[in-house]
């Protein structure tokens, strides 16, 4: 014998494979002391009779349930089945770069880096970089004259421009990374913890620079020599600075959107 329920849900019906000791106890008048129609309007629905007829030649008389009737957590519909799904391929569709007739790199979100989250990152991995390509290049033969403000700012840089590279790479390449991770807390953790960090090293570099080397830059000044450590590494300090700033706009940036101002 054939079984099953009629939803109608818009202007469109589901018809779902029920157990037939489930529609005895549903549907049939005894049961719970109350007729199936009448027990269905007890809830506040709205029901339609619906007849069925199954092979045996026998009728059974189901209800179809309005789903405008029926509460909204009863059926949801993911956002990948609505009416926006056309705009989400033509959007996926739009990716990449055109190249006469063709498109390439349509796995690379571009869009990204003409937002104002890829702005961001961009400038923290360009600073963060030459940050570090100089101290690699003129400091390191005067890190035994600034001591440990030169391995702590080496150090700090190194941490958070890698970590930074690995997100803007996974932003690029997936744009579901970038709204999953920026809804939770650790974009503002890294950020203002990248924040402090470049501050607190570009001070302490600062100091140090200025109380060891700027001394021996004008010892090198009078005698006619070249002493490139002191302009290189008062060059980091001061973009250590900024690349803080940036963080810190970021992470200001990653709040806002965390609590849904953004």
């Amino acid at each position: 014998m054939e079984c099953m329920h009629v939803f109608s849900a818009a202007a469109s019906s589901e018809h779902l494979p029920c157990n037939p000791s489930n529609q005895r106890d549903a549907l049939s008048p005894s049961a719970g002391g109350l007729p199936a129609g009448r027990r269905i309007r007890a809830l506040g629905t709205a029901v339609a009779p619906v007849v069925v007829r199954s092979t045996r030649r026998t009728e059974h008389t189901y209800y179809r349930v309005s789903a405008a009737a029926m509460p909204s957590a009863v059926i949801r519909m993911p956002p990948a089945a609505g009416p926006h799904r056309a705009g989400h391929l033509n959007e996926r569709g739009n990716r990449g770069v055109r190249i006469c007739c063709c498109r390439v790199l349509t796995c690379v979100n571009l869009d990204f880096f003409v937002s104002k989250n890829g702005i961001l990152k961009c400038f923290e991995l360009v600073l963060g970089w030459f940050c570090q390509t100089m101290l690699v290049q003129f400091g390191m033969d005067s890190a035994k004259d600034i001591g440990e403000a030169f391995w702590g700012f080496l150090t700090t840089c190194s941490a958070f421009l890698l970590t930074t590279t690995i997100l803007l790479l996974c932003y690029t390449i997936s744009a579901r990374t970038f709204h999953l991770v920026r809804q939770s807390i650790f974009e503002v953790v890294y950020n203002g913890l990248a924040c402090v960090m470049y501050l607190s090293a570009s001070s302490y570099l600062g100091f140090a620079v200025n109380v060891f080397l700027y001394p021996k830059f004008l010892m090198f000044k009078t005698t006619g020599g070249i002493h490139s450590a002191y302009p290189a590494m008062t060059a980091v300090y001061y973009m250590g600075g900024i690349v803080g700033l940036v963080y810190g706009v970021d992470t200001f940036v990653a709040y806002r959107h965390l609590k849904g101002f953004a």
